[in-house]
């Protein structure tokens, strides 16, 4: 008996499509703080704590 643990082709187009899009997205944050200095998220990069 065979037994199947796979998504179909369309499912796994869109699967890339999205995990593609996600690193395309983080790849562009971190270039712009790297260019400017400055995080794109200043409460998240200082824990919290912007006092």
């Amino acid at each position: 008996m065979t037994s199947f643990h796979s998504i179909g082709d369309l499912s796994r187009s869109y699967q890339l499509r999205l995990g593609q899009h996600g690193l395309k997205t983080r790849l562009d944050r971190l270039t712009q703080e790297m260019m400017t200095g400055l995080k794109s998220d200043t409460p998240k990069a200082l824990g919290g704590d912007v006092s």
